[in-house]
């Protein structure tokens, strides 16, 4: 009887080690796979990147009928391409709430934020032209400012007024609007301009925040379906197509 307790007790320790051993060479080869699966999730999952475009419309050179506006955007990408992934795009486009600009207006009216597709079609029921300079990468900072501008706008605490000069920045024009988005070094006053001139400025306040101010991706217009615009960039100015 003693030597099967003995045999037995034997074979039980030989079940033990054999466990113990084929789990020992399994765990080198787990870690070896854990960083391979972080890096193809880290590949699949890469960090968003932040873009703004900024617009002039001008039909004639009247100022009433000119607009200022920009679009700040976060490209995701989920694969291999710039095709591949998502698109967040945000518009501060500042008008009147009845949509008719009065440049001589004694108080300030009722503003509303139009996002992009609205205020493409204001501008054509305008006969204006439309001029984009961009998309230039920006800061994810810019990014943020923007949209906290834009909610700011949204919340009723800003009013409209086309000459805003003793009415920042309660009530602001839409060139102000955009250029608000810093306000680090001060307000921007663009003078007596509007249209192209005045985006062009705009474009100069924020250039601090472009990654490559020289540089422009087209492929985020395209995809945006802008690719019309990328015809009437500014011949002058910041930017030139990469």
């Amino acid at each position: 009887m003693r030597w099967r307790i003995v045999v037995i007790a034997s074979l039980l320790v030989c079940a033990a080690a054999l466990v113990c051993g084929k789990f020992l060479s399994r765990a080198p080869e787990q870690d070896a796979q854990a960083p391979r699966l972080e890096n193809q999730q880290g590949r699949n999952e890469e960090k968003p990147s932040y873009y703004l475009m900024v617009f002039a419309s001008q039909a004639g050179n009247e100022a009433r009928s000119s607009h200022t506006f920009a679009t700040f955007v976060k490209a995701t990408r989920e694969g291999s391409s710039e095709d591949d992934g998502k698109l967040e795009e945000h518009t501060i486009s500042w008008l009147p709430r009845s949509l008719d600009i009065v440049i001589v207006r004694r108080w300030a009216e009722p503003g509303v934020n139009v996002d992009l597709q609205a205020t493409r079609q204001w501008a054509e029921s305008m006969g204006a032209r439309v001029t984009m300079w961009g998309p230039f990468e920006i800061e994810k900072e810019l990014y943020d400012r923007g949209l906290a501008q834009i909610a700011r706008l949204q919340s009723g605490a800003v009013r409209y007024k086309a000459i805003d000069e003793k009415f920042r920045p309660d009530a602001s024009n839409c060139i102000h609007a955009v250029s608000d988005v810093d306000t680090g070094n001060g307000f921007l006053h663009v003078g007596k301009v509007w249209g192209e001139p005045a985006s062009a400025q705009v474009v100069d306040h924020l250039r601090r925040w472009m990654i490559e101010p020289e540089k422009t991706h087209p492929w985020l217009a395209k995809k945006l379906g802008l690719e019309d615009y990328l015809r009437s960039q500014p011949t002058a100015g910041p930017g030139a197509e990469d």
